[in-house]
């Protein structure tokens, strides 16, 4: 797998960050980019909860790509030593 970096893009006062909270970067191991957002979404943005019929299924600020960009990155640039064999993960966050 690959070692993804999600770095945010938009200005801290950008009204769309209001989903949550601001990661400056995550570090994702995933198989494709998309995957990554996928992963770095489901680890870390806020799970709404059910309210009458509606879907908690709902875009996490990691999908939106004028928040965050996705980027090949490494274990070293992350600063951790992890392997890129294993499960999709999130492996390092900085807020």
């Amino acid at each position: 797998m690959t070692i993804w970096k999600i770095e945010a893009v938009a200005r801290p006062d950008d009204p769309r960050w209001v989903a949550g909270p601001r990661y400056e970067r995550v570090f994702v191991r995933a198989d494709t980019a998309a995957q990554a957002r996928l992963c770095a979404g489901k680890a870390l943005a806020p799970n709404p909860g059910i309210v009458g019929n509606e879907s908690a299924q709902q875009p996490t600020p990691f999908e939106d790509a004028a928040l965050y960009r996705v980027v090949r990155s490494s274990a070293n640039d992350a600063g951790v030593a992890v392997s890129e064999e294993g499960e999709p993960a999130l492996i390092a966050k900085s807020s």
